[in-house]
């Protein structure tokens, strides 16, 4: 839901954090379970019969449109997976947007374990403190600080599922390591 409030509703909300959030539900529809699949073809129709109505209902392509700060992040390194917050995360860079990205190692999408669940609220913290409350970053550089589209990072990053609204492909943010400026 938080990617929709961030594409469809601009403003409504000074800052935004999609934890594991889906911002495309065709590409969701490809790759979730079968009761999220189901959940989909219950609201939306079926596909490819109602393509139309699963992207108007994507706020991945309606990014244009959003004014609210985003902190996408997510898990990764384990089934089940997906790039839909690198993918919204692209976009939103493609549109010139403020976000930050973070993906959690070791994790399936979500983020469960007991570290990087640590490791997530302060960066959510660190996130809402600078959007909320005008407190700048100051954690020492660890070398996992979240990727910003300031840092000119991220664009060299692709989305691993190949094309999407910002036409790139590639092999995803796995293993990336952000530069010392990250989130100034």
């Amino acid at each position: 839901m938080s990617m929709a409030a961030v594409a469809f509703a601009p403003g409504a909300f000074q800052a935004a954090i999609p934890c594991s959030g889906y911002g495309d539900f065709v590409h969701m529809a490809d790759e979730q379970e079968r009761r999220h699949v189901k959940l989909l073809e219950y609201e939306f129709g079926t596909l490819p019969e109602a393509e139309a109505i699963y992207r108007r209902c994507s706020p991945l392509y309606a990014v244009a449109r959003a004014t609210t700060p985003c902190f996408l992040l997510h898990g990764e390194g384990r089934y089940p997976g997906s790039t839909s917050s690198i993918d919204f995360a692209l976009a939103l860079e493609a549109s010139y947007k403020p976000f930050w990205y973070k993906a959690y190692p070791g994790e399936t999408y979500y983020v469960s374990g007991a570290a990087n669940v640590r490791r997530q609220l302060g960066d959510m913290q660190d996130f809402f403190d600078l959007y909320l409350k005008g407190i700048p970053y100051n954690r020492p550089d660890d070398g996992t600080r979240p990727l910003t589209h300031l840092s000119g990072t991220l664009g060299a990053a692709t989305s691993s599922r190949g094309g999407g609204p910002t036409g790139r492909g590639g092999t995803g943010m796995h293993g990336a390591t952000p530069p010392p400026d990250v989130a100034n």
